[in-house]
């Protein structure tokens, strides 16, 4: 269960929360509903900063020790998603919610 700001489309802070809820099992992280079955990158993050000089989705960069990548494709392009486990039950999450560049910051807890 992962919690992040609410955003528009637009990227505009709604001042709400949105509850994100997925499984993480072996090397896939799958949404709530079970449609979304994304591969997870161990020791890997995204070249953000090469995506935001190109506007190209961002490239995986394996060898950041603890960190844990993935993308989902979205209509508009992809959604990138990093992850840092803290202990065995929380994860610092950031995630790129609409695909467009705009990242937020949240909390994820086992459930």
């Amino acid at each position: 269960m992962c919690l992040e700001p609410d955003t528009t489309p637009g990227n505009v802070l709604t001042g709400k929360a949105d509850v994100i809820e997925s499984t993480i099992a072996g090397g896939q992280m799958v949404n709530a509903d079970g449609t979304l079955h994304q591969a997870l990158s161990y020791n890997a993050a995204f070249d953000l900063d090469a995506a935001a000089r190109s506007s190209a989705d961002p490239v995986i960069a394996q060898g950041i020790d603890g960190m844990i990548a993935a993308q989902f494709q979205l209509t508009a392009g992809k959604e990138t998603t990093v992850l840092l486990p803290v202990n065995s039950t929380t994860m610092y999450w950031l995630d790129e919610p609409n695909g467009s560049g705009f990242f937020v910051m949240g909390l994820c807890n086992k459930r």
